[in-house]
């Protein structure tokens, strides 16, 4: 109904005001293909969290595009972004080489 609608529209906005602000701040910020994605999150959420335990650096991974083929991976600045992002980028580079492999 038009409640549910409200707040869809709300809930965009709302996004739209993050990924300002997170560009702004200077978050790294990638597209990823849809189908990484799921790869990059690990099963029930894995991989991204021992990134975030290893490095202590904050990870988003927005999906809000997903249906436009690719969703948004984002290291918010601060204490081990930059090792964050290089671990991320490193898994990546072992996604591409591992795929056909098994």
């Amino acid at each position: 109904g038009p409640d549910q609608s409200k707040q869809i529209a709300h809930d965009l906005v709302q996004a739209k005001i993050r990924e300002l602000k997170s560009a702004q701040s200077g978050a790294y910020e990638f597209k990823l293909e849809q189908h990484r994605v799921g790869w990059l999150i690990g099963r029930g959420g894995e991989t991204v969290r021992a990134i975030k335990e290893q490095t202590g650096a904050n990870v988003v991974i927005d999906q809000s595009t997903r249906d436009q083929g690719f969703s948004m991976v984002r290291v918010m600045p601060g204490p081990g972004a930059d090792q964050a992002k290089a671990m991320i980028q490193e898994k990546l580079g072992d996604f591409g080489a591992g795929a056909g492999g098994g």
